[in-house]
């Protein structure tokens, strides 16, 4: 199940989420059966993509991705890149993320194309933090503050309040995702699955090289997807885990990229914008079939071209 997006679901039984991953990275969240956001989500039928970096600075945009239409939603109530989204009964969340001059530790709730101002984030501010769905809760780990220190804080949200939980075993800002109410944190080559019930972190087989940051991860099917990044290069990799090994599968189409997120829509994974390299930002918007393992170029999403921005699915 996928529980979204360094820089990513509605729920339906259980939600998985796909945090969309970045060097800078917002997290991304798609909506799964599972109780996370990274997933799957049977019944999943949408997705959204909200905010962003273009080349204007931090955007407020709300887009709507129906395979294979766009629509255009009520913008968030400020602009932020850097943000992560996850989606609970039917609310998506959105929280933190930069505004273009600060960080912060917002705390938006969307519904029925509805903005509403929830509980902030503890502290610090911060923003290309991870986020996935378990069992009707939010998870948000990692990110980044001033000083560009990387954290290692794990956060619970149970609408509307916050509880601090036990730190992963690494300070991260990448991707992660939900997989059978667990999470997963992917993290430069490795990965860590933590466990809501006994509050625990484990350190599982590290992901295929080389090590990476910026990339996108999404879940379908019970398994987990890593997508791009950058490591010695911009990256097309597509990685599976089936906890708790990896395979390595067909690559994205080119370019390669990070700073992008991804989500699940009927047991499909899509990825969404991106950093293409010397800050070329992307509007591309690829499909990828894990049953038959292909990749689909869609319909681009709309302008203005951005990265960093977060993704769920509903």
């Amino acid at each position: 199940m996928v529980t979204f997006i360094r820089m990513g679901g509605v729920y339906i039984g259980n939600i998985n989420f796909i945090c969309r991953t970045k060097q800078t990275s917002v997290v991304a969240f798609s909506l799964v059966r599972r109780g996370d956001v990274s997933g799957e989500i049977e019944g999943t039928t949408k997705a959204f993509i909200f905010g962003g970096q273009s080349y204007y600075g931090a955007e407020n945009d709300t887009d709507e991705y129906e395979p294979d239409t766009w629509t255009s939603k009520t913008s968030m109530p400020g602009s932020l890149y850097g943000n992560a989204a996850t989606t609970l009964n039917g609310y998506v969340y959105v929280c933190a993320g930069e505004d273009g001059n600060t960080k912060t530790k917002v705390n938006w709730e969307y519904y029925t194309d509805t903005w509403t101002s929830k509980t902030e984030m503890p502290s610090p501010t911060r923003h290309d933090l991870i986020a996935f769905a378990l069992l009707n809760k939010g998870y948000y780990e990692g990110g980044i503050t001033y000083g560009s220190v990387i954290l290692g804080d794990n956060d619970e949200y149970d609408p509307d309040s916050w509880t601090s939980k036990t730190n992963g075993p690494a300070a991260r800002d990448h991707a992660g995702s939900a997989i059978n109410d667990k999470g997963y944190v992917y993290y430069s080559q490795h990965t860590s699955e933590y466990t809501p019930g006994l509050d625990g972190w484990a350190t599982k087989t590290n992901m295929p090289s080389p090590s990476r940051s910026g990339h996108a991860a999404a879940t379908v099917n019970d398994k987990g997807y890593v997508f791009g990044g950058y490591g010695t290069s911009f990256m097309t990799d597509c990685d599976e885990y089936d906890p708790d090994s990896w395979s390595s599968k067909t690559s994205m189409p080119s370019p390669g990229r990070r700073e992008f997120d991804a989500a699940e829509i009927f047991n499909k994974a899509y990825v969404f914008c991106g950093d293409s390299g010397s800050s070329f930002k992307m509007d591309d918007c690829d499909r990828y079939e894990p049953d038959i393992d292909t990749w689909t170029s869609m319909t681009s999403a709309p302008a203005p071209p951005r990265e960093e921005e977060a993704a769920a699915s509903l």
